[in-house]
């Protein structure tokens, strides 16, 4: 049985990066993209990786106000980043919940509150 595939759009830039390692790999190039996207998969998933706080306040688990600067940027690039059709699914179920963050019609970075209220996140 073999794997499903489906087609994405990259940089060029990106491609040209994994055409060359995938040379030195012995992998073809969608091998090389496909490497490379699991071992981020990989490090976003360790345990005291600031991704793992950044999550964390992204699915309302953690207050945002106890974000590093560092982790508040990469808040802000992860919650400012064009969202793929199955990230819109999963926002909008959590957007009622309680802790959960969003960008208000204003684009300010806003959270839902223990009682549903919509209430400014600070950063």
């Amino acid at each position: 049985m073999s794997a499903q595939l489906s087609s994405i759009k990259l940089p060029t830039d990106l491609v040209d990066d994994a055409r060359r390692e995938s040379n030195v790999m012995s992998r073809s190039i969608a091998g090389q993209v496909e490497h490379w996207a699991r071992l981020g998969q990989t490090l976003e998933a360790l345990p005291g990786f600031t991704s793992d706080r950044v999550r964390a306040a992204l699915e309302g688990r953690m207050n945002v106000d106890d974000l590093s600067d560092d982790e508040w940027e990469l808040f802000h690039d992860q919650l400012f980043a064009e969202p793929s059709a199955a990230e819109i699914r999963a926002f909008a179920a959590l957007g009622l919940q309680a802790g959960a963050v969003g960008v208000d019609d204003s684009g300010n970075v806003v959270r839902v509150s223990g009682s549903g209220v919509t209430e400014a996140a600070q950063g």
